[in-house]
């Protein structure tokens, strides 16, 4: 039989039951120690679960997922803390992007929870809300990289990412070296975000 969890609350042992998947924590300190990724998971996971847990002595109900929950994964209002994140993330999603909760998240049940490009699953952070900088239209979720480095080195617009997009599966199915590359695409691509900086007077610097 598994021994309960060590960690102290207050003065005292803690004394729950260790989670599956921890040796060392009950599942609300594991919980503790998990990123946003994890947490907001773990909510909806409660939220749709057909039983609620057993009450512990001093557990307060969480308003949103209706679990028992220890005082010390406790918001400060009527909420645990990992639905109270959840709150203040779809707050900040609809001030930023005007989109509101359950747009995020339908499109996170949709994409499983994986960036729509990569299909990586995020963790550490929550998977960006990605949209057309000219409409504000949304378009989905990526992670950190596909955000930044990936669909943002495109360019700005829907027209100059899908023609550096097309450029570059011409230059991987049909490169140079093959003969069957056209340049045509390359030069209907968005252009280097460098190449104003040189002109025929002024050579690039190597």
């Amino acid at each position: 039989m598994k021994q309960p969890c060590g960690e102290k609350v207050g003065p005292i042992l803690c004394g729950r039951p260790k989670f599956g998947r921890s040796s060392r924590w009950c599942y609300w300190h594991w919980l503790l120690a998990q990123p946003p990724g994890v947490q907001d998971e773990h909510c909806l996971r409660r939220i749709g679960a057909l039983t609620r847990n057993r009450m512990h002595e001093g557990d307060q109900i969480c308003s949103v997922c209706a679990w028992h929950v220890p005082i010390f994964y406790f918001g400060p209002g009527t909420r645990c803390r990992g639905c109270e994140s959840r709150a203040k993330h779809s707050s900040h999603v609809r001030r930023v992007y005007g989109a509101n909760g359950p747009t995020y998240e339908k499109m996170y049940q949709l994409q499983d929870g994986r960036c729509a490009v990569c299909g990586h699953r995020q963790k550490i952070k929550r998977l960006a809300l990605d949209h057309n900088h000219q409409t504000g239209e949304k378009r989905g979720l990526l992670c950190q990289w596909c955000n930044d480095q990936v669909i943002g080195s495109l360019g700005t617009t829907p027209e100059t990412q899908l023609r550096a997009a097309r450029a570059l599966v011409e230059y991987l199915e049909r490169p140079p070296a093959s003969g069957e590359w056209s340049a045509a695409i390359r030069d209907a691509a968005i252009p280097h975000p460098r190449a104003s900086a040189y002109t025929d007077e002024s050579p690039p610097p190597f």
